[in-house]
């Protein structure tokens, strides 16, 4: 048994691995075949685009698959196979760099919307994981993608050769280790939603998530935006090397954050972390030279690759904490993290006729806007509903004053309560009725009554005041 888990983990771990490998190699320079069998720099562009446009529209549609219509119950892989090869088929073999734009947009597009599907067969796998286990594997299978980066600029290896790998070594043992993975692992069915009560429940996750969902989308517009801006001025090789160490360097802090400080690798904490680095860095950018543009550059794309670490740390922690249909949290947070991508190299581009100062001082004053927008909006949130038995930290919550709520978070603990169920009895306990804490919780008041009645099962209660007077016995 325990060898058989192991083999899991293997399977699951490499095709992860292999697909941000190839990831890598679509779009990365100097590696990227794009870069190498496109002859235009315009046609390169266009089909990068396209790419990561792909990625997040077929993100969207996955989540809205599964959240209006619940499709999509089977992981989608041979749809993954057939857009890869198509893709690369298209790229390779369809004469895309003579074709002109319509064949670069269909390759860019297949390539996109095939990668994608990828990852949300990885995430079908992992979210059959144990949380910690899949969290650690994850952070893990993020360092490796740099060894092939390094062994094609180490060995000088040529373009058309470079390409060759990819479609014919790397791409098929990908969706190999992915079939293996399939196959293995025990997928844990995806929880259904019933039909009447299905907007609303997602509404509610969106208003929670929503904070988290554009403070990512505002540090993945960071990279692009400044990469496209000086990209023109830069030797492909450094840019390339710059986002493959970025990415190595996120997973090793991610690492750190978790192992080292033992704090969450959420979303809002990289936010908040990384947020003083990320406006002296945009202060700094009009003023510096060239020299440390490649500094810049590597701290804006390892902060993008740190948010996507935890991006799916978090929707993987939030599926299993809520409930939730994994795919669903985790389509809406990757479409919103890509296409951030899409409009950082929309904002880079419009910035390059402006010369390199004058496109660094754009560029930041720009986004240090739309971060300041963003934070006061996320402040005047948590003021507004900003009761302190909204925080997901258990540890907050048994640190915290109030006598009652450490008695609550005890008994959280002894009868394995969810979140949410804590939450409503810590909201009965304080004296607040129905509407008051579906107000407060953003959901309605049938759900409400739902965790009520869970909670007084779990603690063999039948009444309000049963529930308070237990509260009140188990705290002596």
């Amino acid at each position: 048994m325990r060898g058989r888990k192991i083999t899991q983990i293997i399977f699951a771990g490499a095709g992860l691995c292999l697909l941000l490998s190839l990831q890598a190699f679509t779009v990365c320079e100097p590696i990227s075949i794009i870069h190498t069998l496109l002859a235009g720099e315009r046609d390169r562009m266009l089909v990068t685009v396209c790419c990561q446009a792909s990625f997040a529209v077929t993100f969207l549609l996955v989540a809205l698959c599964r959240c209006l219509l619940s499709r999509l119950s089977r992981p989608p892989f041979a749809a993954t196979v057939v857009l890869l090869a198509s893709g690369f088929s298209l790229l390779m073999f369809g004469d895309a760099a003579e074709g002109g734009g319509s064949l670069s947009v269909s390759s860019g597009a297949l390539l996109g919307a095939g990668q994608a599907l990828g990852f949300i067969c990885c995430t079908r796998i992992f979210a059959s994981f144990e949380l910690n286990l899949a969290k650690a594997l994850l952070i893990v299978s993020s360092l490796f993608p740099i060894i092939p980066f390094f062994l094609t600029v180490a060995f000088n290896a040529d373009g058309l050769f470079v390409a060759s790998m990819v479609v014919f070594c790397l791409f098929p043992l990908s969706m190999i280790m992915l079939a293996v993975a399939l196959r293995t692992v025990p997928l844990r069915p995806l929880p259904q939603v019933a039909d009447g009560t299905r907007s609303v429940h997602y509404r509610a996750v969106a208003r929670r998530l929503a904070p988290s969902a554009a403070m990512a989308f505002l540090l993945g517009l960071v990279g692009p935006a400044l990469g496209a801006s000086a990209g023109v001025h830069m030797d492909s090789l450094v840019r390339g090397l710059i986002s493959q160490g970025a990415n190595t360097g996120a997973a090793l802090v991610a690492l750190l954050i978790w192992f080292g400080f033992k704090t969450r690798v959420s979303v809002p904490y990289i936010c908040s972390a990384g947020f003083p680095l990320l406006a002296t860095m945009l202060f700094a950018a009009p003023y510096i030279g060239s020299a440390y543009w490649p500094l810049l550059l590597f701290c804006g794309d390892m902060l993008f690759c740190l948010v996507s670490i935890a991006v799916m740390v978090t929707c993987l922690e939030t599926a299993e904490a809520e409930r939730l249909d994994v795919l669903v949290v985790y389509g809406a947070f990757a479409c919103v993290i890509y296409l951030s991508r899409v409009v950082g190299l929309g904002v880079g581009a419009f910035a390059n006729g402006m010369g390199p100062r004058g496109a660094a001082a754009f560029v930041s004053l720009l986004l240090l806007y739309a971060f300041s927008l963003a934070f006061y909006a996320v402040a005047r949130r948590g003021m507004r509903a900003g009761d302190p038995v909204l925080r997901k930290s258990g540890a907050q919550a048994q640190d915290a004053d109030d006598a009652l709520q450490r008695a609550c978070a005890s008994l959280r603990k002894r009868f394995d309560l969810s979140q949410r169920e804590y939450e409503v009895m810590v909201l009965i306990v304080r004296g607040r009725n129905v509407p008051a804490m579906a107000e407060l919780l953003c959901v309605s008041k049938n759900t409400v009554r739902t965790h009520v009645k869970r909670v007084y099962r779990a603690l063999g209660v039948h009444s309000r005041q049963e529930l308070i007077d237990f509260v009140e016995g188990s705290e002596q």
